[in-house]
């Protein structure tokens, strides 16, 4: 029986029977073929503009030569054709990145070679925010609070929506040096016979309430409403219905209970607008980070804080000093606040709080159609039918993103 000695340069091929047929040596020809240099280029990501580096990066093209010392024939092929393929003397061709399988025959015994023909990158592709494209709907949106504050503002003198607030009374007087004091508010109610000002709830259309099911609003439960002249409107709560998935379970969504008034409101209280089901056509979730989109944010106290909006119904606090000034952080009690953007003087729901901290909770413009049936189920439970359905923004003016 002959011994093998494992030299690295030579392949011993073998038959079934263990006898020597041929020794082939096979050296790997590489060269580094390069695909890209390193360098920086402007890209448009959505709503935004980004600096792109992008590193070199190149590719090992392998040769096979193969040194046959006994001049057998033999015929090598590609196993992986759809990768690369490969002639008789050994000399690879790729034809797109991967591990490519080559199969070497000799005298009745194969044999197989790999070779990794993968995409090498020196570094990572780094994109770096350069700033939100002019005539978005995230610059509008950011704009709209941003032009309404200044590094001078603070919450006790700027923050809160009125300047006399008495729930007994009762009595409210609209605050003129509140940051957002042109923005029709109407629709946010300051106080509830349940618990006073704790349980938010906002006007979505003349007869409906929508509030939290985990912190609801219930039958029975006179909501109180502020025109813009400071005068008091009541309605009790006839009917409720709740989302008919809540709770989903890893976490308390939906999060939306419908309440039917029983009578309308008067015009003078606004309802307000809905993020519309496609606002991803408009705004770029993932951009959010970088051009933060700016909210208003009700609590308990009805102070209307400022957050940064990366992401579509959860928020931060602000990076901006300006904006931080007009912060703070949801705590216990506050939620069914609603959390809006601003547009043309008007709210638009993004959400009613259900977590605390920077805020967040169920995005309505998941659930347009579901808060419409929700409607209905609550008139028809209270033995009605109003026929409104909620009314969604319309952001048509606006440049559609990818």
């Amino acid at each position: 029986m002959k011994i093998i000695k494992h030299n690295p340069s030579k392949i011993l091929m073998k038959t079934a029977r263990g006898v020597d047929v041929a020794p082939l040596t096979i050296n790997r020809i590489t060269e580094n073929i390069y695909l890209t240099v390193a360098g920086n280029e402007t890209i448009t990501k959505g709503d935004s503009t980004f600096d792109r580096y992008t590193p070199t990066s190149y590719y090992v093209n392998t040769d096979l030569d193969i040194d046959n010392v006994t001049n057998k024939q033999y015929v090598i092929t590609s196993d992986t054709p759809d990768i690369a393929t490969i002639d008789q003397n050994g000399e690879i061709t790729r034809l797109q990145p991967g591990v490519a399988r080559f199969k070497i025959v000799m005298s009745g015994v194969t044999r197989y070679e790999y070779v990794d023909l993968t995409d090498i990158m020196e570094g990572e592709i780094l994109d770096t925010f350069i700033s939100v494209i002019p005539g978005t709907l995230a610059e509008q949106l950011a704009f709209e609070v941003d032009s309404r504050i200044n590094d001078t503002m603070t919450m006790n003198e700027n923050g809160t929506l009125f300047s006399t607030q008495d729930h007994t009374t009762p009595q409210y007087v609209r605050n003129t040096q509140f940051w957002a004091s042109d923005v029709d508010l109407t629709s946010i109610s300051p106080w509830n016979s349940l618990e006073d000002n704790k349980r938010g709830g906002i006007a979505v259309t003349p007869r409906h309430v929508l509030c939290t099911i985990h912190y609801p609003l219930n039958v029975g439960t006179v909501v109180r409403f502020i025109t813009n002249d400071n005068q008091v409107v009541e309605r009790t709560i006839v009917s409720v219905k709740d989302h008919p998935d809540y709770p989903h379970p890893m976490i308390l969504e939906p999060d939306l209970r419908i309440c039917t008034l029983d009578s309308d409101l008067p015009p003078e209280i606004t309802p307000v607008k809905m993020t519309p089901s496609n606002l991803d056509s408009y705004i770029t979730a993932t951009n959010g980070i970088y051009t933060r989109p700016a909210v208003i944010g009700l609590n308990q106290f009805e102070e209307g804080t400022v957050r940064d909006a990366p992401y579509f119904g959860s928020f931060r606090e602000p990076i901006d000093l300006t904006r931080a000034n007009l912060y703070k952080d949801a705590v216990m009690w506050e939620s069914g606040n609603p959390v809006c953007y601003i547009l043309d003087n008007e709210l638009i729901l993004i959400c009613l709080l259900t977590y605390g901290d920077g805020g967040s909770g169920t995005s309505v413009r998941l659930y347009i159609s579901d808060i419409n049936q929700m409607i209905i189920d609550a008139d028809a439970l209270a033995g009605i039918s109003t026929g409104y359905t909620v009314t969604e923004a319309d952001f048509s003016a606006f440049p559609t993103v990818i």
